[in-house]
């Protein structure tokens, strides 16, 4: 069942059973960990509830219990469903190649060339929130960076908004951060601040219940705020693969502002709605109940969002504990205003 739930390649979908919990394992290597290209697993950092570890932010992981990572990748994708390889390979990590029913993780790991044999002790699965994607990044929620910039981390922002409007007016540029799920009210206050006048942004596509099989198009649905002054500075997006649905949706709600440029790495490609169903033995699972796009007719489903600059973290940057796309986003918007 899993497998056919998979092969319908849509990130809306799961599967909520306590059988399949059980087969994924009771315990969970407690590391921050992301894939680079060529199915590069590496090590970006610790949970702080788990801070002791034998590995380091850019080791990169070769096998885990015996098993290739490669091997693991082949063994649990047709088990994963995503909307693209990216955002399976993000599921991949939670669902199944950091987890085990065995508490001892034997992890073989290549560092500055040499390759390292390590036993790492994993924790309950059940002990944080391994799915909560606000863990993957650590800082405050809103703050202004060098070069007068100011920072929104799109789910953590808990500003009131009246008391930095004024701050904003004076910034020579945006940064949203959308690698995690964000706010919906918070976002769409910024995105009246920013905006003047209303213009489209998105259409979606719905089944028309009346005639099964016959799917039709929606208005272009409008967003921004007539008579308001747009904000004079650049506006920058950041995405990856965890990106998804309404984080998606509010990316393409700024890309209708005409300053706005979206860095980083392919989102999930799973937008708008979930329609859930039960499944014969209470497995409960779901899929993408509308279809999103551009006003220009572009899908989004599968392909996740328009990228402007496309920027993956490197190993190097992960040892030196930097984020390479916010660095990215930070010199786009520092070049423009010179």
């Amino acid at each position: 069942m899993a497998e056919f739930i998979s092969s319908v390649e849509d990130g809306h979908s799961f599967i909520h059973n306590d059988i399949l919990e059980e087969f994924k394992g009771r315990y969970r290597l407690p590391i921050k960990a992301v894939f680079l290209r060529a199915n590069k697993l590496v090590v970006t950092g610790f949970y702080k509830q788990f801070p002791e570890s034998k590995l380091q932010a850019g080791d990169l992981l070769l096998k885990i219990n015996g098993q290739n990572i490669s091997d693991l990748i082949k063994k649990f994708s047709p088990v994963t469903p995503a909307s693209n390889k990216e955002a399976q390979r993000n599921k991949l990590l939670n669902d199944f190649i950091l987890r085990s029913n065995i508490q001892k993780f034997n992890v073989d790991v290549l560092r500055h060339g040499k390759i390292l044999m390590l036993t790492e002790n994993a924790v309950e699965s059940t002990s944080v929130n391994f799915y909560d994607q606000d863990l993957s990044i650590d800082g405050p929620s809103y703050k202004i960076l060098p070069g007068n910039i100011a920072y929104i981390h799109a789910k953590k922002f808990n500003k009131n908004w009246q008391d930095i409007r004024t701050e904003l007016d004076k910034t020579s540029g945006i940064i949203i951060d959308l690698r995690t799920y964000p706010d919906f009210r918070a976002t769409y206050d910024l995105i009246n601040y920013i905006k003047s006048g209303l213009t489209d942004f998105v259409l979606y596509s719905y089944l028309n219940p009346g005639f099964p099989g016959e799917f039709v198009y929606s208005d272009a649905l409008k967003n921004g705020l007539v008579g308001n002054r747009p904000y004079q500075g650049k506006v920058v997006v950041l995405v990856n693969s965890i990106t998804i649905s309404q984080a998606e949706f509010t990316a393409m709600s700024f890309q209708s502002f005409k300053n706005t440029t979206v860095v980083g790495s392919r989102s999930a490609g799973a937008d708008g709605t979930v329609s859930d169903i039960v499944l014969p033995g209470d497995i409960r699972t779901g899929f993408s109940g509308i279809g999103i796009y551009y006003p220009n007719g572009m899908n989004t489903q599968k392909n996740g969002v328009k990228i402007d600059k496309h920027v993956n973290p490197t190993i190097k940057g992960i040892r030196l504990k930097k984020d390479e796309v916010l660095e990215q986003a930070i010199k786009l918007i520092i070049r423009r205003n010179h």
